[in-house]
C-alpha cells in the first residue's frame, strides 16, 4: 500500500465512530479484524494511546 494510500486509510480509522465502523472499514479493505480486537484499537484511538506507527501496522493488515 502507497503511503498516501496508507495516510488516507488511517484517516478514515481515527474517524471511525465504532467498533463495528472499524470492522466494515476493514472489510472494504480486503482485511478482517476479530471483533474484540476493533473494540480494543477503537478504545485506543479515541484514547489517543495507539501511536501513528501502530495505526499503520493495523491499518497494513497486522492486528495488534
Amino acid at each position: 500500500m502507497e503511503n498516501k494510500e496508507m495516510q488516507e486509510l488511517l484517516k478514515k480509522l481515527k474517524a471511525a465512530k465504532s467498533a463495528q465502523e472499524l470492522i466494515e472499514l476493514a472489510k472494504a479493505e480486503g482485511a478482517e479484524i476479530p471483533a474484540d480486537k476493533a473494540q480494543e484499537l477503537f478504545d485506543k484511538l479515541n484514547d489517543g494511546e495507539l501511536s501513528d506507527d501502530k495505526a499503520e501496522a493495523v491499518a497494513g493488515g497486522v492486528v495488534l
